[in-house]
């Protein structure tokens, strides 16, 4: 009994050894930002230690150097082509939504922040595409400069979670049309890419679980098997009683 507790106790392990070992090779993978790096450490720091800043640190000063060039999650893996398409899009974009701003009579300084809102969301790895919906809707439905660009900032908190941008944003769209604004929208954002990212870490762990449960009942199949008793056949001795 104390062997098979072992067995699956070091089958355990070296599962669990596995999934920590895909989960940091997948840390690594991701491209570290040269620029703004210790800004965005200092932004994580002040959110786990539950101040109220609602925006990165120094904001509210004038944008920090170095956030121009941040680039999303696998640059380092696009190629020359795919680098110039991203920034294509992302230009082109840009400009539906100064043209936008423009139209609603926003003046320059107002303009400058929804463009803002939509390139540091799609520097941090948001898609253009999803971005510039959510950012064209704060425009339309009448948000502030500072509402949209504090929208595009909390929307980018969603990459490092592994956010669903395509469904995410259409949630997001369906908030500013509710009416949500300001600091609660913001604060309604989070919330809804905590909540995914913590769904998503629970179904992971129950897969995780149920593989274990699979591998310790296909354990305790196979010692039974061992332990079980070779029965032997009375076929050897019957044939030893001939008939006289």
């Amino acid at each position: 009994m104390r062997e098979k507790r072992t067995a699956i106790f070091l089958r355990l392990m070296m599962i669990l050894f596995l999934f920590g070992l895909m989960n940091l090779v997948g840390a690594q993978a991701k491209p570290k930002a040269k620029s703004g790096e210790g800004e965005e450490k200092a932004w994580t720091k002040e959110k786990r230690e539950g101040q109220k800043s609602e925006t990165p640190p120094g904001w509210e000063k004038g944008l920090k150097k170095g956030w121009e060039k941040l680039t999303p999650p696998g640059w380092n893996k696009k190629d020359k082509k795919e680098r110039k398409e991203w920034q294509k899009k992302l230009a082109r974009v840009k400009k539906q939504i100064k043209t936008k701003a423009k139209k609603k009579k926003w003046n320059a300084e107002n303009c400058e922040r929804a463009s803002i809102a939509l390139e540091f969301a799609v520097r941090r790895g948001m898609p253009a595409s999803q971005a510039g919906n959510v950012i064209g809707e704060c425009i339309g439905k009448g948000l502030t400069g500072e509402e949209t660009l504090l929208v595009g900032i909390v929307l980018s908190e969603g990459v490092e979670k592994g956010t669903n941008f395509e469904t995410m944003g259409s949630r997001v769209v369906e908030k500013i049309r509710a009416g949500y604004k300001g600091k609660k929208l913001a604060r309604e954002i989070r919330f809804m890419i905590d909540t995914d990212y913590k769904t998503r870490k629970e179904v992971k762990e129950k897969k995780m679980e149920k593989l274990l449960n699979k591998e310790e009942f296909k354990q305790e199949k196979k010692e039974e098997k061992l332990e079980r008793p070779v029965s032997k056949g009375s076929g050897g001795g019957g044939r030893g009683r001939g008939k006289k």
